[in-house]
């Protein structure tokens, strides 16, 4: 099934936790399958064809190692500080196929594993409900059923009565769940909101498959009654890796941080995949990416970053497919953590958005070569229909020295020349001010140089401090200036609460703004996308003004692979990006 236009042409969020916007309504395609008979073996075609291009005769079985660019931190998403598209890229493909963003944007459920689609039984309170295959089961032949969706509720709830010491990266789609229920054996889930409670994007947020609940129980966590054995199952989901799968892939063998192999579940329900083996090696020195393909230590790659000086020397390897592109579904930012002494401070906070040239830095970082979308709104690309600029009036982002030294005067700073030293109002100076990024990010790591030069124009002294472990230096606030990605699909109302609020986990830079609160919780009530898109931009007007989070731009993602091998596409829209369909890869017959 497709979802209508109105949903699969939006875009927006999930993380390392997701954002994003894409505009344009997908193309129509006659069928979600590629024909086993077409051959389309580049990816020129993928522009006019993107969901069934790169297409030919498959041979039997074959090996894949693909480049994962940075560690990943967790085997689970279940908790904040591994919710990461590294950690999403480890563990692609041991999920259930429940439903996918294409390459064109366009959102299908998987036909092997619904029995029932997800459809709404009512409007008030909003009920959802679907029927998972009777064949669906996790590969011990346990059968999947509503109970391990009840598991996804509970870690996710937010509410302490399900679970204590749950970190989940958003509580804003299940925190309005007021009970998830089974039927005909466990086999058909319903899910009921709370009174009063909507969700617009309900048709796509809701389709979960769930976490094996059963081998919680098994390992002694009494989940259902007991809320912290619930939140220390998922402490062990993270730290333990899966010997179990309920997808078409089960992990054979890894290493957290470092490697993990898959193989094919012989117990999976639906298709087998087509190679016998996927290695995911951990390659995070951009530096040795080319190397390694042309020695085909690596079959091909789809950094979570964009090394300018890689892709450009991708045109020298041979025998290689290689592909640019964005749908504003993943985006770069520059965050302040406002619970600094300092930094707490709005007109602080202003004049350093203001001193930074989002501009110059765009050009310094891509060049003039590498097409990029200046980042003008929190939620909204340009690409997007609902989009509005909300950077430009603030003047952040415009380097304009002179008007963040005028902030800062009218504050009652002194000392905001180059050279000098800022002073507070009190009179103490402002002291060095870190700048992290993940350690291996040349883009991240350039930029961070630039802002140490705009803020020293403005008497702040930055000191630039790369970080090993990027989940778990956000979680902890470790930061005081800090740039990093969101990573998301085309969706965008749950993206509010989750980026956004106070309560949030995924918050990082400690904002607390009721009226940002009470217009993430007022979105999540419409029924109409374009109702929540109206209030999600009055939240994007608030939010710029906090003087928290400055967009810069809407990152390219590169990608390329072995022409080797056939089946693979560049998909912008899902934060998974190559690894979307692991089971339909394969090596490419011989003629």
């Amino acid at each position: 099934m497709r979802i209508p236009k109105r949903l699969a042409g939006l875009a927006a969020v999930a993380m390392a936790g997701a954002l994003a916007v894409t505009a344009c309504s997908p193309p129509e395609t006659e069928d979600d399958t590629t024909d086993p008979g077409a051959v389309d073996l580049g990816w020129e075609g993928c522009e006019d064809n993107p969901d069934a291009c790169h297409v030919g005769p498959v041979a039997e079985g074959g090996e894949f190692t693909m480049m994962i660019s940075l560690p990943f931190e967790g085997w689970s998403q279940l908790r904040a500080g591994a919710n990461s598209v590294y950690v999403l890229q480890a563990v692609e493909g041991i999920f259930p196929n429940l439903s996918r963003y294409n390459p064109s944007g366009e959102f299908v459920y998987d036909e092997h594993f619904y029995a029932e689609e997800p459809h709404l039984v009512n409007e008030d309170p909003l009920t959802i409900s679907w029927t998972i295959s009777e064949d669906a089961v996790w590969n011990d032949g346990t059968p999947i059923t509503y109970k391990d969706v009840k598991y996804i509720w509970y870690n996710a709830s937010g509410n302490e009565d399900l679970c204590e010491g749950c970190e989940p990266p958003s509580t804003a789609v299940w925190g309005m769940v007021e009970s998830v229920e089974g039927a005909d054996d466990g086999k058909t889930v319903t899910v009921t909101l709370e009174e009063g409670a909507n969700n617009p994007e309900w048709e796509v947020v809701f389709a979960a498959g769930g976490y094996p609940s059963h081998l919680a129980e098994e390992e002694g966590f009494d989940w259902e009654n007991d809320p912290a054995a619930m939140g220390e199952s998922t402490v062990w989901f993270t730290e333990t890796m899966p010997t179990w799968s309920g997808g078409p892939w089960i992990i054979e063998d890894g290493t957290l941080t470092e490697r993990v192999v898959k193989v094919p579940n012989e117990n999976y329900w639906g298709p087998q995949p087509n190679l016998e083996r996927i290695v995911g090696e951990v390659v995070a020195d951009p530096g040795t990416w080319i190397p390694a393909l042309r020695n085909r230590d690596i079959d091909g790659g789809s950094p979570a970053t964009f090394d300018v000086d890689v892709f450009r020397e991708l045109d020298t390897v041979d025998g290689i497919h290689y592909s640019a592109g964005s749908a504003g579904s993943v985006w770069e930012h520059i965050d302040i953590m406002t619970e600094h002494e300092y930094l707490s401070d709005l007109e602080l906070r202003r004049a350093i958005f203001t001193a930074i040239d989002v501009e110059h830095t765009t050009t310094a970082i891509w060049g003039d070569d590498v097409p990029v979308n200046q980042r003008l709104n929190h939620t909204f690309s340009q690409l997007s229909p609902y989009f509005e600029d909300f950077r430009t009036p603030t003047g952040f982002g415009s380097g304009d020295v002179d008007a963040a030294r005028a902030i800062l005067e009218d504050a009652g700073y002194t000392g905001a020349e180059a050279g000098d030293t800022l002073t507070t109002p009190d009179g103490d100076e402002v002291p060095p001010i870190r700048f992290r990024w993940t350690t291996g990010n040349t883009n991240r790591a350039n930029t961070g140089e630039l802002v140490q030069e705009y803020l020293a124009d403005i008497g702040i002294n930055v000191e630039l401090d790369p970080s090993d472990d990027l989940g778990g230096m956000l979680v902890a606030g470790d930061y005081d200036l800090v740039i990093f990605g969101w990573s998301g699909s085309p969706l965008f109302v749950n993206g509010l609460t989750q980026l956004w609020t106070s309560p949030s986990g995924s918050n990082f830079n400690r904002i607390e703004n009721d009226e940002i609160d009470a217009l993430a919780a007022e979105a999540l009530e419409q029924l109409s996308l374009d109702d929540a898109a109206v209030i999600a931009n009055q939240l994007n007007e608030l939010l710029m003004n906090e003087a928290a989070v400055l967009p810069l731009w809407d990152s390219p993602a590169f990608d390329f692979i072995s022409d080797d091998f056939v089946n693979m596409r560049p998909n912008h829209n899902s934060s998974a990006r190559l690894w979307y369909n692991q089971e339909e890869w394969g090596v490419l017959a011989a003629d």
